[in-house]
């Protein structure tokens, strides 16, 4: 939040029309700090995209809390779609939980 009231004050901005997080794990971050970070930058604009990444285990079970903190898009890591593929490449969630975390976000 420091980050953005320093360069939105310093550029004159008062909100942005999108917001991603993404990079390393940001699904792994707090729902109160996603909806701290969401409602501060987006200011009084109210509705707009924010993007998050996530792996589908670390995802799974939290399509509602994101939802409610104000996420509106999802870039989930689906590696592949084998669990012996998923294990090559050390992945932490398998191909059941990727699909459950895909049905879990389209009824959401």
């Amino acid at each position: 939040l420091t980050e953005w009231r320093v360069l939105s004050d310093r550029h004159q901005i008062t909100s942005a029309d999108t917001i991603f997080f993404g990079g390393g794990t940001p699904s792994l971050m707090h729902m109160d700090t996603i909806e701290a970070l969401v409602r501060e930058i987006s200011g009084s604009k109210g509705a707009l995209e924010v993007s998050l990444e996530g792996n589908p285990g670390d995802l799974l079970g939290k399509m509602s809390s994101l939802e409610s903190a104000g996420v509106t898009r999802l870039s989930m890591g689906l590696q592949a779609l084998s669990d012996k593929d998923l294990l090559y490449l050390n992945r932490d969630h398998s191909v059941a939980q990727s699909m459950d975390c895909l049905q879990q976000s389209l009824t959401t």
